[in-house]
């Protein structure tokens, strides 16, 4: 396929949304609720009364706190904000939540109690604590973006685009956009001055709009571009900090999917996610946030450390005759068992639960493969099950430990009756181009539609029965390829080394992206296999 073919396939998916341009973004006031919990924040202000932020543990929730602390404190309005311990608290705000941090506080200010709280990018489904705040005459204010039913939680107001009764023309945003919005709409409510520059917070903003998966189309694209190129003067030490680890004066999207998002994540999957926004917030000085960022690496590293030794042990565990994988072992960590299932899932190709026993209960997450889903498969054992949610491609689940083998042995029959097409994955190859086709005409036309992501992906090309003609296992992980074809070899990686490796003289059926690196001073085509197979 010829460049001016691939260019309409990337234009049809970016042109003909409503939203464009920053200008066109929708006005803050059409979200339900706030405008009164704007009036409300302005009064608490104005009474100097305490308010608590309530974020998440995730990018989006604690990059949507950062937001929000860094707004007050440029307006030099006091608050308190706390992230939900994942081990302890688990998701959301709860009464535990708040009553925890009000402890922590009265410990050095003895009359403290809040009088309004934030959450953000949770609280929807927060239906006792929001009665809890009512009890204790708090006014709860709920900022979200999850899916909600008709009834809500009794707080105050609750601020979430697919409310059903909120006229929000797109609803598929996240958490640290509905928060974007919150200050939008207090810089209006507040008056403030017409300089005030709400786009400063717009590279955070990108941030968590990668992270958490958000369509790259309309108002998305528009802030996600818009965010992407403040990165070079980033108000932000923490965003300084990462371009001098990348070592570059712009990023993209994937950046910040591959290099930036998982750092801040392993946070919250092995420690406190609080310490994540003290990172991002943190204003000492230049070489300050380079030193926490250094300190996010390594945590990312003990995270894949420890991810990597659960793997080993998971893969001892698995059943291959099975039609799904389901293992468990003692006190596996809780924060990357996810990670070890979707791992699983692609090395098998098959649907996946990862769980960890702790005190006689089995906790844990499943990643799915091709069109099984994964939320119906678990929801036809649920007798067996204390807790569990999902959808399709993904499920978390509790049980006891003495239910296993009947939970497992019903899965298995449920799964044995799914038909074989269910568990293939299709490609999503945009076209197939030879490999010895990749040219720097491409590399423009693909700079051209960027960013990518969900529902922009990364452009995935096809090329059938291509010679390989070496082959390097690295670190027992990664295979290393040279590809034949054209007169020419070009070198190749794959991330996720499967099954079948292939042999010098082999050929192979793959789909793969491409970028540009720069080795030893030269440009490099880089060329990353997502899918092999040998023919």
């Amino acid at each position: 396929m010829g460049l001016s073919e691939i260019e309409e396939i990337l234009k049809s998916r970016v042109e003909g949304h409503d939203i464009n341009k920053m200008s066109e973004l929708p006005n803050p006031f059409l979200l339900k609720d706030m405008d009164i919990a704007t009036k409300k924040i302005k009064e608490a202000i104005d009474m100097r009364k305490e308010i608590l932020i309530i974020g998440d543990y995730d990018v989006d929730g604690i990059t949507s706190t950062s937001i929000l602390k860094l707004f007050f404190e440029s307006i030099n309005v006091p608050i308190q904000w706390t992230i939900p311990d994942r081990f302890k608290h688990g998701y959301g705000i709860k009464k535990e939540v708040i009553e925890d941090k009000v402890k922590e506080i009265q410990q050095t200010d003895e009359g403290y109690y809040p009088d309004v709280i934030i959450t953000v990018d949770n609280g929807i489904v927060a239906f006792e604590a929001a009665d809890y705040c009512k009890e204790n005459n708090i006014d709860l204010i709920i900022t979200d973006h999850h899916t909600c039913d008709k009834n809500l939680p009794n707080a105050f107001a609750v601020i979430n685009p697919k409310r059903e009764d909120c006229e929000f023309p797109f609803k598929e945003i996240c958490g640290a956009q509905v928060a974007w919005y919150l200050i939008a709409g207090m810089k209006k409510e507040l008056g403030l001055y017409k300089e005030y520059d709400l786009g400063e917070y717009m590279d955070l903003v990108a941030i968590a709009i990668v992270a958490d998966i958000m369509p790259l189309i309309s108002m998305n694209r528009v802030m996600v571009n818009f965010g992407l190129k403040r990165f070079k003067n980033s108000k932000w030490n923490f965003v300084g900090a990462f371009l001098k680890f990348l070592k570059k004066s712009s990023i993209s999207s994937m950046d910040i999917g591959f290099q930036l998002a998982p750092r801040i994540n392993a946070i919250g999957r092995l420690y406190q996610a609080n310490l994540a926004v003290e990172y991002i917030t943190s204003k000492e000085s230049k070489d300050k946030s380079i030193e926490d960022f250094e300190r996010m690496s390594d945590i990312n590293d003990e995270r894949k450390d420890i991810e990597s030794q659960i793997f080993d042990l998971a893969l001892d565990e698995v059943d291959e005759e099975s039609k799904i994988i389901v293992v468990y072992g003692k006190d596996w960590h809780e924060g990357v068992i996810g990670i070890v299932a979707s791992k699983l899932s692609d090395r098998f190709k098959k649907p996946t639960i990862v769980l960890s026993l702790e005190n006689g209960i089995l906790k844990g997450s499943g990643r799915s493969v091709g069109q099984v889903n994964l939320y119906e498969l678990i929801k036809g054992s649920k007798k067996y099950l204390d807790k569990f949610g999902g959808h399709v491609a993904a499920c978390g689940l509790s049980l006891k430990v003495e239910d296993f083998d009947d939970f497992y042995s019903e899965i298995k029959n449920n799964a044995n009756q799914i038909p074989d097409e269910d568990f293939i994955e299709k490609s999503h190859s945009i076209a197939d181009l030879e490999i010895s086709d990749i040219s720097m005409d491409l590399f423009d036309l693909l700079k051209t539609y960027e960013p990518y992501g969900q529902s922009n992906p990364e452009p995935l090309f096809s090329h059938n029965s291509v010679e390989v003609s070496g082959t390097k296992i690295i670190k027992d992980k990664f295979l290393s390829l040279v590809l034949f074809h054209g007169g020419e070899e070009k070198r190749a990686i794959m991330f996720n080394k499967p099954e079948d490796i292939p042999q010098p003289g082999d050929l192979i059926d793959i789909d793969y992206t491409v970028s540009l690196g720069m080795f030893k001073g030269k440009v490099q085509k880089n060329i990353l296999i997502k899918n092999l197979n040998i023919v």
